[in-house]
């Protein structure tokens, strides 16, 4: 199979990498599959671990996201030594709200790749994804971080004032939890975000699906601010 970047040939060696996300959120791994999504992966997602096990035994994994309180009551130590068995290649990043013990943490570090807590940013998940399956610059090059997006001197977008109302919820990477219809209005945009004034308290991290009629958005806050006790004031990166 063969890759083109810009119409140019990049790689011919590159087989699409596969990867398998289990998280109970449906909103995360909805984050993640549109993260990770690309011309070079293909994403799964799975709800719970029998579902996990059942993915991996009908086809091996290059990587695999696990969301440690997905695993419940089940041996974490063993399900990683099962799926290190049924695919000895797949490279496993675990997920979790808070570190495990000592102890616990020892076991699990001979068999998983990476270990990174809740919150994160969708650019730690592509920079680690990328390092793990060896994709490189060419798989990295398709994205613009959120870094860049903050540090650049000139913005690679023009922010364009607006003034429109739109219809949002806010999720948490940390619990998944989803808020009430909400509603913001815009004061500016371009095609990588947007910048809001809302009376809910966002904070950067959370998650924000939102619509203007037909036209749906997702996006990560990226900043925000109190502008005064009832208005707040916040970037949204779209994702």
């Amino acid at each position: 199979m063969k890759f083109y970047k810009n119409g140019t040939e990049i790689a011919d060696h590159f087989s699409v990498k596969k990867i398998l996300i289990l998280d109970r959120s449906p909103f995360i791994r909805y984050l993640l599959t549109r993260t990770l999504q690309s011309d070079v992966t293909s994403v799964v997602t799975v709800p719970n671990i029998d579902r996990a096990v059942a993915a991996v035994r009908e086809e091996p994994q290059d990587l695999f996201f696990l969301d440690m309180q997905a695993l419940h009551n089940a041996s974490m130590g063993d399900t990683l030594k099962s799926f290190k068995e049924l695919s000895p290649r797949t490279k496993i990043i675990m997920m979790a709200e808070t570190y495990p013990g000592d102890q616990e943490f020892r076991q699990l570090d001979e068999m998983m790749d990476v270990f990174i807590p809740k919150p994160f940013f969708p650019s730690d998940i592509r920079r680690l994804a990328g390092q793990a399956m060896g994709l490189g610059q060419y798989y990295w090059d398709r994205f613009e971080t959120l870094e860049e997006t903050k540090t650049s001197p000139k913005r690679r977008w023009e922010r364009i004032p607006t003034k429109e109302t739109i219809h949002f919820t806010v999720s948490t990477l940390q619990r998944g939890d989803e808020s009430a219809s909400l509603t913001g209005d815009v004061i500016n945009r371009s095609p990588a975000g947007l910048g809001m004034l809302t009376g809910f308290p966002i904070v950067a991290g959370n998650l924000v699906m939102f619509s203007n009629g037909s036209e749906l958005h997702e996006g990560i806050v990226t900043w925000s601010r109190k502008v005064d006790d009832t208005t707040y004031s916040a970037g949204i990166f779209f994702v």
